[in-house]
Formats: structure tokens, C-alpha cells, sequence
């Protein structure tokens, strides 16, 4: 709900608008997040994401940056990334843009956009990006495993997403390595997908 937004402090608007960012006093980043996934960002009660962007906001603020989730539909896409857009939300104070669960297609298209501004592409990898912020899926996943190991657990099980996203298989692996450096193994019927 906007509601829940605006408690972060967070200027949701349209990307067509004129008024599409409130520059903090040293200028704005903008978060662009797909609509259907913009729940994600500021409802604690669905997780990671939403603590890692209040302390994203609340880094933002302590330099002087104001932050903005800005939710799109897939129609608006093209329109966000277009030379003009970009330029007049520079003019507006925007220093930077950060993109979140963007798809395969739409990661092509930040390729080749040639943007004005520099962008983050965020928790995934994408080579070509100018810079890549994510987490180490694979090396998480062996530390906890590892933890529980060191604490005497030997049957372990991994509640796995589907296989075709590749964090997820970066975390059996880690779960993995982790029970192979014990002489161990990891189960098909310890994993739930």
C-alpha cells in the first residue's frame, strides 16, 4: 500500500511524472522495481528486501540523498531508460540509478541503453554492468551449513526454490561443499523445492 511507502519516506510516483523525484540536498538515487515486486521493498513482513532498502534509505538520508522506490509497469520500461527521461531527471538532481528484480529481457536493454547516469544492477549478476551489488548466495549458504555441522548436525535439509533461479542452486551448492569437507552428502530427499 502507499501507505506503508510513504512510512519510509519513500516518493512513489509515476515515471512519467514531472515530479519524479524530491532531491534530498545533495541529489537523488532512484530504486526502479517492477510493480508486482514493489511489495517486496517495503513490507517487513516478506523479509531481506525490505531491511536491506530501509537501510539503503536510511544511508541515503545520512549523506544527503533522498532514495526513491519508483514502481513500474512493464509499459512504462522503455520510456524509463529513453535519453530524454534520463536527462530530465538529471536536471531534476538525479545522480544515480539502481535497478531490482528487472528481467533477463529488460537487463539487455540496460546494456544497451548507453545511460547518461550512472546504474547499479542489484543482487544479480550481470556482466557488462558498469557495477553489480549481490549477495554471495553460494558462500552464505556454506557458512550456515558449516555452523550447523560444527554444532553436531549431520542430517541437513535445504529448503530450495525452483531450480531454474540461479541463487538457488548457488545455495545447494554451497550446502553442499560444506557437507563434502565433512564427508558428507546432501540427500535428493533432504532438498524441498
Amino acid at each position: 500500500s502507499t501507505a506503508a511507502m510513504s512510512a519510509f519516506s519513500v516518493a512513489v510516483t509515476e515515471a512519467s511524472s514531472k515530479e519524479f523525484l524530491t532531491p534530498g540536498p545533495g541529489g537523488s538515487i532512484a530504486l526502479y522495481v517492477p510493480c508486482h515486486r514493489a511489495t517486496a521493498i517495503y513490507d517487513r513482513s516478506t523479509g531481506y528486501f525490505a531491511y536491506v532498502f530501509s537501510g539503503m534509505l536510511r544511508k541515503a538520508q545520512e549523506v544527503g540523498l533522498s532514495l526513491n522506490l519508483t514502481p513500474y509497469e512493464p509499459e512504462q520500461w522503455d520510456g524509463l531508460l529513453s535519453s530524454e527521461a534520463v536527462g530530465e531527471l538529471r536536471r531534476g538532481g538525479l545522480l544515480g540509478m539502481l535497478f531490482l528484480f528487472t528481467s533477463q529481457a529488460e537487463d539487455q536493454d540496460l546494456l544497451k541503453a548507453g545511460l547518461t547516469v550512472p546504474w547499479v544492477a542489484l543482487n544479480r549478476a550481470l556482466p557488462g554492468a558498469p557495477l553489480v551489488v549481490r549477495a554471495d548466495e553460494r558462500r552464505g549458504a556454506y557458512l550456515a551449513a558449516k555452523h550447523l555441522l560444527e554444532l553436531g548436525h549431520r542430517a541437513i535439509g535445504v529448503l530450495a526454490g525452483p531450480a531454474r533461479f540461479k541463487f538457488f542452486e548457488e545455495r545447494l551448492a554451497g550446502v553442499r561443499q560444506a557437507l563434502l569437507e565433512q564427508g558428507l552428502e546432501l540427500p535428493p530427499q533432504h532438498i524441498v523445492r
